[in-house]
């Protein structure tokens, strides 16, 4: 922990999470009755965020999504679906190493792999129904976890 910081996996912090996200997870549940787009389920963080008064981390979520939305839209025409790294590089789409990572996830949890090829179907489907050329991994991993539930 560096001077002035507080340790933000505090107890305290973690069960804001907790209470968050289950304020979340309901209101998809209660409002959405199809896979949720990106669009909605941001909507949904942002109206729960400032609902609770976290107003400061309810801006710091639409300005992420508006500079990652412009980023999009800058590639969409005319791209492949392409993947962005946690360090930021660009790599293309590939189907096979989703498929291999949700198998992999299963396994860990002694799990039937089987799901492991319709989810990663899915997941490439929901992402080119958004009409996205480029999708960062953590986007991928929520997609996932939303398939992988329905």
């Amino acid at each position: 922990m560096l001077d002035g910081q507080s340790d933000v996996f505090s107890e305290e912090n973690k069960n804001l999470v907790i209470h968050l996200t289950q304020q979340v997870c309901d209101a998809i549940n209660s409002r959405v009755s199809h896979q949720p787009t990106q669009t909605e389920v941001d909507e949904i963080i942002e109206e729960v965020l400032v609902r609770n008064e976290k107003k400061d981390i309810a801006h710091v979520f639409v300005v992420k999504n508006k500079l990652q939305n412009e980023y999009y839209k800058r590639y969409k025409e005319g791209k492949k679906l392409n993947l962005i790294r946690r360090d930021g590089s660009v790599v293309p789409w590939n189907i096979e190493k989703v498929k291999h990572a949700v198998e992999q996830a299963f396994l860990a949890q002694n799990r039937n792999p089987d799901a492991a090829e319709k989810i990663s179907q899915a997941v490439t489907k929901n992402i080119l129904d958004e009409g996205l050329s480029f999708i960062h991994i953590e986007n991928v991993q929520d997609c996932v976890f939303l398939c992988g539930r329905l």
